[in-house]
C-alpha cells in the first residue's frame, strides 16, 4: 500500500473512533421498596425512567418533560421519604402523602403512604405531565394500585 492510502485509512479510523458512541453500557436500575424501606441501584440512569418503576409500588410520578439528568446511586434499606430526598436533592419537588387506615404492627391510628411524586422547575408545575408506568414492571405489583383510597386529602411535603 502506498503511505498516502495508509494515511487516508488511518484518518477514517480517527473520525469513525471519534464519532463513536461513548458509555454504550445499558444503564443498571434495581429498584425495591419494602416496609417503607427503599433500596436503589441506579448507574446512570435517566431520572424519569427511575420514576417511571416507582409505579410498581402504586407511586404515580408527574415530572416535566425537560426534567430527566442521570441518577446514579446505591443505598439499600433507606426510609422511603429519605431515599427519594437524597435521589432528587438537586430539584425541586413535592411528595404527596395519603392517610390511610391502621398502621401495622398492632399501633392504632391512620399510618401514611406516599401516592404521587411531583418534579417541576420553579414556576412552572402546570408543565408536569404524568409519567406511564415501566411497560417492563407495570403488571409485577397487581393489586397494589387496587386498595380503596382515603376520603381524606393528601398531605403534601413541600421543597420549593
Amino acid at each position: 500500500m502506498k503511505p498516502t492510502t495508509l494515511k487516508r485509512l488511518w484518518i477514517h479510523w480517527l473520525i469513525l473512533v471519534a464519532f463513536m458512541p461513548m458509555g454504550t453500557q445499558a444503564s443498571t436500575l434495581d429498584i425495591q421498596l419494602l416496609d417503607g424501606k427503599l433500596s436503589v441501584t441506579a448507574d446512570k440512569v435517566p431520572l424519569q425512567q427511575l420514576l417511571q418503576r416507582l409505579a410498581q409500588y402504586g407511586i404515580t410520578a408527574r415530572v416535566d418533560p425537560d426534567i430527566n439528568p442521570s441518577i446514579t446511586a446505591s443505598f439499600e434499606n433507606k426510609e422511603l421519604e429519605d431515599g427519594l430526598k437524597s435521589l432528587l436533592k438537586s430539584l425541586n419537588y413535592i411528595f404527596i402523602w395519603r392517610a390511610e387506615g391502621a398502621s401495622s404492627g398492632g399501633q392504632t391510628g391512620p399510618h401514611h403512604r406516599l401516592t404521587e411524586i411531583q418534579v417541576f422547575n420553579p414556576g412552572e408545575k402546570g408543565r408536569m405531565v404524568a409519567l406511564e408506568p415501566s411497560r417492563r414492571w407495570s403488571g409485577q405489583a397487581a393489586g397494589e394500585n387496587d386498595k380503596e383510597e382515603s376520603e381524606d386529602e393528601p398531605e403534601t411535603d413541600d421543597n420549593e
